[in-house]
C-alpha cells in the first residue's frame, strides 16, 4: 500500500487507535494505545503473542473459522484466563483512529453449559 492510500486509510478511520483486552489468555485486563508502528517488547512469557494471538481471533470471527481457531487453541478454557472458573468471559474492544467516541467494535465470548 503507498502512502497515499495509508493516509487516505487512516482519515477514514481505519486505524485501530487503542484495543482494550480483558480475560484473554494471559491478558486479565489491559488498555493499549496503537500507533502507525508497534512494537512489542518484554520477557519470554509476557504475553507479546497472547496480544498478537487478539487479531488472529478477530479474523477468524471475521471469516466465520472462529471454532476452528478456538480448537486449534485448545478449546475455550485455553482461551479464557486462567479458565472459565476465574473468568467466565472476555471481551475485546477497539476504538478507530480519527472516530467519535461511539465508533468502537466490540467482541466478546462467554462459555455456556
Amino acid at each position: 500500500m503507498d502512502a497515499q492510500k495509508v493516509k487516505i486509510a487512516l482519515t477514514n478511520g481505519k486505524q485501530i487507535a487503542k484495543i482494550k483486552v480483558k480475560g484473554f489468555k494471559s491478558i486479565l485486563d489491559a488498555e493499549i494505545d496503537l500507533g502507525m508502528l508497534n512494537v512489542l517488547i518484554g520477557a519470554n512469557g509476557a504475553g507479546k503473542g497472547n496480544f498478537i494471538s487478539i487479531f488472529k481471533l478477530l479474523k477468524g470471527m471475521n471469516t466465520n473459522k472462529i471454532q476452528s481457531y478456538i480448537t486449534q487453541q485448545g478449546g475455550l478454557e485455553s482461551i479464557l484466563y486462567m479458565g472459565s472458573k476465574t473468568t467466565p468471559d472476555f471481551g475485546v474492544r477497539m476504538f478507530w483512529a480519527g472516530g467519535r467516541l461511539d465508533d468502537k467494535s466490540v467482541c466478546s465470548l462467554r462459555r455456556t453449559v
